[in-house]
């Protein structure tokens, strides 16, 4: 025999169904960027990657895809810069298409300012272009471990080299032309080397105006071509005062830029 649901049974479940409804779509309103962020696949795996968008990113509802490409690309503008089994344009064509069936928005992401090494190797910007290493001094380490007495996390180029911005824009460019893309995304976290007291261009000078200048400088670079600047913002977050980390906040300044 069925059992028969009563009025207030039904009341009760329609009341609770509406306020799930109206809850998703507060969400929704609320958190518009359904991202995903996810380092850059192989050449050989980038049908596996279509087919993770497709199947595991479009259904939950993912609709910005972060993917950190640095170096993994096959630049013309310089091709000294790729890395080994970097991606191709037609590698890098497959994801778009695939994002762009699903309506995800697709943001390429390379390294600036920080992150210009990683252990005991530089990447490829200042191994091809030491000239545009802030801390030349500082040697790698045969073996990598932290805490250091050079206090090595990251190398950084440094924002001020003259000669520096020509071969950082043409890679942003060209990769933003790879991925189709209204928007970029330049790293600039976790920035421990800036302002040097041994450059010849940045010592003496504010941390917070050297990382102020430079966010600004790419961000009205990308402005030209109508595309916006996406960073990490742990830089802008006061470490000293929130207590929150090294990695995670600023304990060199460079939080008042932001003012």
């Amino acid at each position: 025999m069925k059992k028969k649901i009563n009025f207030f049974t039904f009341v009760f479940l329609l009341l609770v169904w509406l306020s799930a409804a109206s809850a998703q779509e507060s969400a929704d309103k609320l958190f518009q960027i359904k991202g995903f962020c996810i380092g850059a696949p192989s050449s050989q795996g980038v049908d596996r990657f279509v087919k993770f968008i497709n199947e595991e990113l479009a259904p939950r509802g993912v609709n910005t895809l972060l993917v950190l490409i640095d170096y993994n690309y096959q630049f013309e503008s310089y091709p000294q810069l790729r890395d080994s089994a970097a991606l191709s344009k037609a590698d890098v064509k497959k994801m778009v298409a695939a994002c762009r069936k699903n309506k995800i928005k697709i943001i390429p992401q390379i390294n600036l300012l920080g992150h210009q090494s990683w252990a005991n190797h530089p990447n490829k910007l200042i191994s091809e272009f030491p000239q545009f290493d802030e801390t030349p001094e500082v040697k790698m380490p045969e073996k990598y471990v932290w805490p250091n007495n050079d206090e090595l996390y990251c190398k950084s180029y440094c924002p001020l080299h003259p000669d520096l911005h020509k071969v950082v824009f043409a890679v942003v460019d060209e990769i933003c032309d790879a991925f189709e893309s209204e928007a970029f995304h330049a790293g600039m976290d976790e920035i421990f080397y800036l302002g040097s007291p041994k450059c010849p261009r940045c010592s003496g000078i504010d941390k917070a105006v050297l990382y102020a200048d430079e966010v600004t400088r790419i961000k009205n670079h990308l402005a030209e071509k109508n595309r916006e600047l996406w960073i990490w913002g742990d830089r802008l977050i006061d470490g000293k005062s929130t207590g929150i980390g090294f990695w995670e906040a600023s304990y060199n300044y460079t939080y008042r830029a932001i003012i």
